[in-house]
């Protein structure tokens, strides 16, 4: 017996009530980021195409690896593409994601009692998430797809704490069978999959006066969990593989040339990772920040401080200074800079960081007024970034119809009818 936290419907539900103060007012940071794409109605080129001809762009999904996208568009009825839901949806399935990942992370902490809003602040107002779920072909499906993935961890915690063997591998199976279904939707997934595994070994065995009596233990649900990703992911592959046979179609291009192993120098790829972890680490652009690692800064001095102190063990201040590294997996993984759409570990690890590190700040009521400052700078200013993205995309979506609307009008002028039977050439811009 683990002695982990038990996940249940109920729990989640009383979670929701327990801290509904603190739900309100992240779903309020959620507003004012993702706000304006509630009712949005902007188009995009790959939107405009899935309207056009949406049996050619699913197909170049099943190309990509993302046959249990198209599958779950199908059985959900949202096959035929409508821009407002996919707007409303994304936004709404985001906010469930993030209360989701909550309850996942704040009931498996039993040394220091969690804080959902320090998580969920950062979490909802990231940039990088407004990049992934901008794009809405796929962005309410992703924010589903991270929420398959915490159910499938708290269905391998669930079955750690069983005492029940039939119990335990049929949460198992329901474990994954959950993360294959988040792999085959987006396959950076396994990324969300990876970190969140880390934060919860260090919340459930990271407490140094229990290590001796649960070492067993967590070696057990380190190897049990990566047995759990090897499953999840060979499934995820051979699921691949047989979509795209049937499909009558081979592996796209787009993925084999975003890596560079094998193709570039190992000098050269080192060079890729070194200037991917530089502009990661010092904020650069809109996307990161400079507080991404001054959290990751302190929380590992803090992190080393508590095992010199053998309050936890150096095993959990080796997973915690890999978490710091988890934004890196993609560009260690391909050898190059990752699409910045693909950094979900990003914010995820950010988010964790701060909810620790606040958290354990908040233990009187001044330091509780200071923690919940610090979490509204950082807040704030992630939200202005995310809704300038997409004040912005509106903006030139309206330039666009203009544009479109008065190259209209000058081949009316030519008095040619709605289908000309001469071309229309344009010259200049």
């Amino acid at each position: 017996n683990f002695s982990l936290t038990s996940y249940s419907l109920q729990g989640f539900l009383q979670f929701l009530m327990h801290n509904s103060k603190q739900i309100i007012i992240s779903m309020l940071f959620l507003l004012l980021a993702f706000g304006q794409k509630l009712f949005s109605n902007t188009f995009s080129i790959d939107t405009q195409g899935i309207i056009q001809n949406n049996d050619a762009l699913y197909k170049s999904w099943f190309e990509l690896e993302r046959f249990g996208l198209v599958l779950f568009k199908k059985l959900t009825v949202s096959y035929f593409y409508n821009n407002a839901l996919a707007s409303f949806t994304m936004v709404v399935f985001f906010g469930i994601s993030a209360m989701v990942w909550a309850y996942l992370l704040c009931s498996a902490s039993h040394a220091t009692k969690l804080q959902p809003a320090f998580f969920m602040i950062p979490y909802v107002a990231s940039p990088i998430f407004a990049e992934m779920l901008g794009f809405l072909l796929l962005g309410p499906e992703i924010s589903i797809a991270a929420t398959l993935t915490a159910i499938s961890l708290m269905m391998w915690a669930n079955a750690a704490a069983s005492n029940s063997a039939k119990r335990r591998i049929l949460l198992v199976i329901v474990s994954v069978v959950c993360a294959t279904i988040a792999f085959t939707m987006y396959l950076a997934m396994v990324t969300i999959f990876i970190t969140g595994t880390a934060m919860l070994y260090i919340l459930q065995f990271g407490n140094r006066a229990q290590w001796d009596e649960r070492k067993k233990s967590s070696w057990i649900f380190l190897v049990g969990s990566i047995l759990i990703f090897g499953a999840s992911y060979l499934a995820c592959k051979i699921l691949n593989e047989i979509a795209m046979h049937l499909a009558g179609v081979t592996t796209s291009a787009y993925i084999s040339d975003q890596s560079r192993c094998g193709k570039d120098s190992f000098g050269t790829i080192i060079r890729n990772i070194g200037h991917h972890a530089q502009e990661l680490y010092s904020g650069s652009g809109i996307f990161y920040s400079a507080l991404f690692s001054i959290a990751a800064i302190v929380f590992a001095v803090v992190a080393v401080a508590c095992s010199i102190r053998k309050r936890i063990s150096v095993l959990a201040v080796l997973v915690s200074i890999l978490l710091l590294l988890a934004p890196m997996i993609m560009s260690v993984v391909l050898g190059t800079a990752p699409s910045v759409r693909t950094e979900m570990t990003y914010p995820l690890a950010f988010a964790f960081m701060l909810m620790m590190l606040l958290s354990r700040l908040s233990r009187n009521t001044v330091q509780q007024a200071i923690a919940w400052i610090l979490i509204t700078i950082v807040g704030w200013n992630q939200a202005l970034i995310t809704s300038r993205i997409f004040y912005t995309e509106n903006i030139v979506f309206n330039q666009d119809v203009l544009t479109v609307q008065a190259i209209k009008n000058d081949i009316d002028k030519l008095g040619l009818g709605e289908s000309p039977k001469q071309p229309v050439v344009f010259i200049g811009n």
